[in-house]
């Protein structure tokens, strides 16, 4: 996933004309999940965002896309 098209812009790089929030993504996103780790997980997560300099979500997309890779 490009970084520049990532969530983790600022919110000031993601408004439009009009100061509206916008999304960063360029293909539509749809329902918000909630999911709850162990801390070893949440903890090795955190790490791992820090160190590819992307936001939560993007790490939880590149993870299910492997994982649908993996299944074909």
């Amino acid at each position: 996933m490009d970084k520049n098209l990532s969530g983790y812009k600022k919110s000031s790089q993601t408004r439009d004309s009009l100061g509206r929030l916008t999304t960063p993504y360029s293909e539509k996103r749809s329902q918000a999940r909630g999911v709850r780790f162990p801390p070893d997980i949440d903890d090795w997560l955190m790490e791992q965002k820090k160190q590819r300099n992307c936001s939560f979500n993007d790490l939880m997309i590149e993870a299910v896309e492997l994982l649908m890779k993996k299944k074909r």
